[in-house]
């Protein structure tokens, strides 16, 4: 009669590969350690077994591996997610990865693409991906932020100046930001908004004349040089500049 717990601790913990047999006959036979770690399943798996009243050890086993597995894939995809967005000063190519992963490079591709994953990532790191496009909510946003401001510095990332102006007093104005597009009423023309964005990162300003007369114009520069410029005339007009950052 054969032992459900020897079997299953057999296959859990078990002897060396066929591969590996060949030129020694010895590994057919499990070493003492083996034995002892062989041991210490079946206690382990007794003890749950008697502790929840003749439950299955074989499902339980199943049960719980198949939740460390479940760990174990989260845990990969968000590394995976780390190493294409997160990794200062360029992420890992999409091919290393799938080297040491053993993933296709569109399998890594498409966990690397996972928002949720993303937002995940910045949580647990309090900062910004490394185009500086990604703030979940669960971030504290001054802490993001600041942080974001310091790595732009170091990296050395181009000043972006949105410059608003116009015949009007105010505007309604919508602005993109290294880290979210921020929404601002009532803004006192002429004005200017300065930020740190990263290269290949877009940019982009408008801004709506709330008044029945009068006009708006917007600019946007990149360490000085103009990429985008519109003005509208006109009630409720609006004047929208867009460009990505060289």
């Amino acid at each position: 009669m054969y032992d459900i717990f020897e079997d299953i601790a057999a296959l859990l913990h078990r002897l060396p590969s066929a591969s590996t047999r060949a030129d020694d006959p010895s590994s057919c036979q499990p070493t003492p350690s083996l034995t002892r770690m062989r041991e210490a399943e079946v206690l382990a798996l007794t003890e749950v077994h008697n502790a929840a009243d003749g439950s299955d050890p074989l499902l339980d086993k199943l049960r719980e591996l198949t939740a460390l597995k479940h760990e174990i894939d989260e845990r990969l995809s968000h590394l995976i997610v780390y190493s294409r967005h997160f990794v200062w000063p360029r992420p890992y190519q999409l091919s290393v990865v799938a080297k040491a992963t053993g993933l296709s490079i569109s399998g890594v591709r498409a966990i690397s693409g996972r928002r949720r994953e993303m937002e995940e990532v910045a949580r647990n790191l309090e900062r910004s991906d490394i185009r500086g496009i990604l703030t979940p909510g669960e971030v504290r946003l001054e802490k993001s932020l600041a942080n974001l401001e310091a790595l732009a510095s170091k990296q050395g990332w181009p000043t972006v100046v949105y410059r608003l102006a116009g015949t009007t007093s105010s505007a309604d104005v919508t602005v993109k930001r290294a880290t979210d597009t921020k929404k601002i009423t009532s803004v006192k023309l002429p004005a200017e908004l300065s930020y740190r964005i990263p290269p290949s990162a877009p940019v982009h300003v408008s801004l709506q004349n709330t008044a029945t007369e009068g006009s708006v114009s917007c600019e946007i520069t990149v360490d000085g040089t103009v990429i985008s410029r519109d003005e509208a005339d006109g009630a409720y007009v609006i004047a929208s500049c867009n460009g990505t950052v060289p």
